[in-house]
């Protein structure tokens, strides 16, 4: 998984953003909605038939938190689930 925390120039809020495996990504996320539990089923669909999935979530961060002393695991929880990407990812030749 990998996570950015960017800040929003017109809120000026603190963003974290976070992109993952869907078995890494649906497990931080919190209150999930119907529509996020159709989609892991979408996802895990596309995954078994060999595409490649990637998920992505966010929150809203303070400006307190001091990250640099906090894990991932830490970190990273209580996301909120924004969505998902599946593509196809062949074998090259002389890649």
């Amino acid at each position: 998984m990998m996570s950015i925390i960017v800040r929003d120039e017109i809120t000026g809020k603190l963003l974290m953003f976070v992109k993952g495996a869907d078995t890494s990504v649906f497990p931080i996320c919190k209150d999930m909605t119907e529509q996020d539990k159709e989609t892991y089923k979408h996802v895990d669909y596309l995954a078994k038939k060999g595409l490649r999935t990637l998920c992505f979530a966010m929150k809203e961060v303070s400006e307190g938190e001091d990250f640099e002393n906090m894990t991932a695991a830490e970190a990273e929880r209580d996301m909120t689930f924004l969505g998902a990407t599946a593509v196809e990812d062949l074998l090259q030749n002389e890649v």
